[in-house]
């Protein structure tokens, strides 16, 4: 009976056993936090990469009405609003055209997150490639006449902020980021089609093809 009695004592945990146990979970979730934090991450660059997607056929959608033009890469002036941000969330489900043209990965901390028609002054995560219809080149790029169209940048992550630079449908060199991905930067080639994605830290002039063959 005695020993009956010890037998049903040791049931419990000893405070050894439990310090041992309350380690091991410590261990395990030292281990397995990064791994959720690179799983993590890898989803938001895929959501943004889709949202590029979107966007490309958008711009296909657009020049198939448009005989094969895209739209300007900004306002030529404030009684022209043919800029691509104003055009290409037409082509988009307008309830989703906000979170399309801003990336995944990009804080819901800024003032044009919830207004109903995108604006110029509307932050965005996407850039178009500022070389597009400059130095004298036809404002309206028609992609289907460039050998090149898949290699040449079109889109690219940029700085998304409420003023300056984070606002501009143009895309520099110096303001593309690799903040949101930390390590890569997503972007879409003039095709509308190809997704290019370049490590980083990098030299985004040398990294992206800026211009085309027959520019």
């Amino acid at each position: 009976m005695v020993i009956h009695c010890a037998a049903l004592m040791r049931k419990g945990f000893t405070f050894i056993e439990l310090f041992i146990v309350v380690g091991i979970i410590v261990a395990f979730s030292c281990i397995m936090v990064p791994v959720f934090q690179t799983m993590r991450r890898a989803a938001t660059a895929t959501a943004c990469a889709n949202n590029l997607h979107q966007v490309g056929l958008a711009y296909i959608a657009y020049a198939s009405d448009w005989q094969g033009r895209y739209p300007a890469i900004s306002n030529l002036s404030k009684s022209t609003l043919d800029g691509w941000f104003l055009r290409i969330p037409d082509y988009l489900e307008v309830l989703k055209a906000q979170n399309i043209m801003r990336c995944a990965g990009q804080p819901i901390t800024l003032s044009g997150q919830n207004v109903s028609v995108f604006t110029n002054a509307c932050p965005k995560s996407f850039k178009m490639n500022h070389f597009i219809g400059a130095d004298g080149r036809p404002r309206y790029l028609i992609a289907s006449r460039m050998v090149d169209a898949p290699d040449v940048l079109m889109l690219v992550d940029g700085v998304c902020t409420d003023t300056g630079m984070g606002q501009w449908g143009t895309a520099y060199a110096s303001g593309v980021t690799d903040d949101r991905h930390r390590g890569y930067v997503n972007g879409l080639a003039c095709d509308a089609a190809t997704l290019l994605r370049s490590p980083a830290p990098a030299d985004w002039n040398k990294v992206f093809r800026w211009l085309s063959l027959g520019w």
